[in-house]
């Protein structure tokens, strides 16, 4: 009867959640979020550029409610708050521009969007003009000039992180990722050969963080 009912399952049933894998359970976050993200840009709540990945930016909606917002505080005397001037500044310098990821990888322009676009790439839009490409992802062996995993990380990263966010994160010793007993920094776990799901598994605690 299962057969017949669902004939595109060849009559087996599918696992239930007690018996997901660890990269069920990674696959299945996956799925919701972008399903998340595709409903909030029909409401207007986002907005991004297909082209360029981790273009994320709030939509008209949002940008409609946080002005009303903004009036609402500033009519009640509360100041907004500062961006962090300092890390802006360091995860500006702690990037490449296009023209310098051209140079750095020895390509063109051309390859450089088409890798970007495949996901092969991070890059970050600062404005509508301009991109940065963060050194997380360069590695320093010219035979192997960017780090393995890149869209496996880029996929689990909050869609909301600004440059500023990335490049603390990236900067960070984790307690979970250690060689030798040392703990590390994402960029240097990815740059020494370490597993690139295990930035992604961070990157999901961090997705799913409400507070």
């Amino acid at each position: 009867m299962f057969e017949h009912l669902f004939p595109d399952t060849q009559g087996e049933a599918s696992l239930t959640v007690e018996d997901w894998t660890r990269e069920d359970w990674f696959l299945a976050k996956q799925r919701f979020r972008m399903g998340v993200i595709l409903a909030w840009a029909r409401l207007g709540y986002i907005a991004y550029d297909p082209r360029v990945s981790h273009s994320l930016r709030a939509g008209r909606k949002l940008l409609a409610m946080i002005s009303r917002d903004e009036r609402i505080r500033s009519m009640a005397g509360e100041p907004a708050t500062p961006e962090p001037i300092s890390i802006q500044r360091a995860a500006v310098k702690a990037s490449l521009s296009t023209e310098q990821a051209v140079a750095r990888l020895r390509t063109t322009r051309r390859y450089l969007d088409r890798a970007t676009n495949a996901g092969l790439l991070h890059s970050v839009a600062l404005s509508t003009t301009e991109v940065r490409y963060p050194l997380w992802q360069f590695s320093p062996d010219p035979n192997k000039p960017v780090v393995a995993g890149i869209s496996t990380i880029v996929s689990s990263m909050p869609p909301d992180w600004t440059l500023a966010t990335i490049h603390r994160f990236f900067t960070t010793p984790h307690r979970r990722l250690k060689i030798k007993q040392r703990g590390m920094t994402p960029t240097q776990w990815l740059q020494s050969g370490g597993d690139p799901v295990e930035i992604a598994i961070l990157l999901e605690g961090y997705s799913y963080d409400i507070d």
